[in-house]
């Protein structure tokens, strides 16, 4: 089995286990943030609705907003994310691509 076929396993597993748990979702959101799906946009609701104040959960959600083409979404995710704090470099980064992906 591939790293990423098994980084799914587990992460699925750990979302089976502690489905509102924020390692969880965050971990689901990465290993499959890299194409769009219905389990992504899914997850990335749940993560909002959870910790709606967590800057990584904003961030997170930005990335998923972006892989969909939302860019309006993606955006206000950033721009919340920035705001709650505490802000990551790549969070700026993020945003500076955002027009740029338009």
């Amino acid at each position: 089995m591939s790293r990423p076929q098994l980084a799914a396993r587990w992460s699925r597993k750990l979302l089976e286990a502690a489905p509102e748990s924020f390692a969880a979702l965050l971990t689901r959101l990465f290993v499959f943030s890299s194409a769009w799906s219905d389990e992504l946009s899914s997850i990335r609701n749940k993560i909002l609705d959870l910790y709606p104040e967590r800057s990584e959960a904003l961030h997170w959600a930005a990335h998923v907003s972006l892989v969909g083409y939302d860019y309006a979404a993606a955006l206000a995710l950033l721009d919340a994310a920035i705001a709650v704090g505490p802000v990551e470099p790549e969070m700026y980064y993020d945003l500076a691509c955002v027009p740029a992906a338009r």
